[in-house]
């Protein structure tokens, strides 16, 4: 069975096993395809360019974001969705790269922010536009009217994932 057939096999046997409607189904199956995709090639594009992992990629982005001021790893963590051990290793990693460096938390000294070193924001900078440029190719593709549509879809999408959790 190719993947096409495999989804139509599981948008069947659950429509017809719960009743459920098949359209959202098989929506349901192709954001999560669309979302494996995605990330896949993302993950793919920094690996090779970089060496990163796509956390470390999330991570660099968010100090990115914030130039001057640090981010204390919790915070990063949290926001990646990663645990504060996996956090520690990715941090190992990037600071012996020397794209992030540790400083002392000014508000509290038993603590540490991580920030991007010099050549941390030129590598992220240079890593960024690239991705974007590539991603902005695809997009063309699309038309801005489809965009757009995409744009309000996955954002109504997204907005409502809070509430999908709580009901399972």
């Amino acid at each position: 069975m190719n993947k096409n057939e495999i989804k139509k096999a599981i948008v069947d046997r659950f429509g017809m096993d719960t009743g459920l409607n098949k359209e959202y189904l098989e929506m349901s199956l192709t954001f999560n395809e669309i979302m494996e995709s995605f990330n896949s090639c993302l993950n793919d594009v920094i690996k090779s360019r970089t060496g990163f992992s796509i956390n470390g990629f999330k991570l660099m982005r968010m100090l990115y974001a914030v130039p001057n001021e640090g981010l204390a790893p919790s915070i990063i963590a949290d926001n990646i969705g990663i645990t504060r051990a996996s956090m520690t290793k990715i941090m190992d990693k990037l600071e012996q790269r020397g794209v992030i460096e540790r400083m002392e938390n000014p508000d509290d000294k038993r603590s540490s922010l991580i920030c991007l070193t010099s050549a941390g924001k030129k590598e992220f900078s240079d890593i960024f536009s690239d991705y974007h440029i590539a991603i902005s190719k695809q997009v063309h593709k699309m038309g801005m009217d489809k965009v757009q549509n995409s744009i309000n879809v996955l954002t109504f999408m997204t907005r409502n994932l809070k509430e999908i959790s709580r009901e399972i």
